[in-house]
């Protein structure tokens, strides 16, 4: 049986810490992500309207592995 503790349980055993860090960290690659998708958009938005050549096709491909 698998038990899984909730926010106010690892409260009481001082591990509140760890939600804090956790939390910290999801906010930071949430940033990450926000920006590394604003530096991509006039990319993203012109190979919406036409196909990407291959420089583009890399750079999409590029910016897919960074997520």
């Amino acid at each position: 049986m698998r038990t899984t503790l909730s926010l106010a349980t690892s409260k009481k055993k001082g591990s509140c810490s760890v939600w804090d860090r956790l939390r910290k960290q999801v906010t930071l690659e949430r940033q990450q992500l926000h920006r590394l998708l604003e530096t991509y958009r006039p990319l993203i938005e012109r190979c919406a309207v036409s196909p990407p050549d291959d420089i583009e096709l890399a750079a999409l491909a590029a910016m897919l592995h960074s997520l």
